[in-house]
């Protein structure tokens, strides 16, 4: 059994992967502004030549999540993809090719906070 180990900041992880998955909120913004240390080891993961994906649960397609971060002052062209949940479910009602998608019928029921139709 391995012990619980703590890292001081992900540069010390950098070099053993050649990729990451990153979540946003609270991870690289707090909903309103950018996380300044995150949009630095952004950068420098970048630059180190790896790959990044932000992946989200947001319920809002994929352009309205960039659109966010490019608000709050994110460079877009370091993320390597901008996966939502949102995006997801959108994409398998387009194509209704596989269960439990392929059955649902045409219309919904859509609730939201404070009517917000980004969905």
């Amino acid at each position: 059994m391995s012990l619980t180990s703590f890292i001081d900041g992900i540069g010390v992880l950098a070099e053993r992967y050649q990729g990451f998955i990153l979540d946003q909120w609270g991870v690289i913004h707090d909903g309103r502004t950018a996380l300044p240390a995150a949009q630095q080891a952004i950068a420098e993961l970048k630059r180190r030549g790896k790959h990044l994906v932000l992946l989200s649960n947001s319920g809002r397609r994929a352009q309205l999540n960039r659109d966010r971060l490019a608000g709050m002052g994110f460079d877009l062209d370091l993320f390597d993809a901008v996966v939502t949940s949102g995006e997801i479910a959108w994409r398998q009602l387009r194509a209704r090719t596989e269960a439990p998608f392929a059955g649902l019928g045409r219309r919904c029921l859509l609730f939201t906070l404070g009517g917000d139709l980004g969905v």
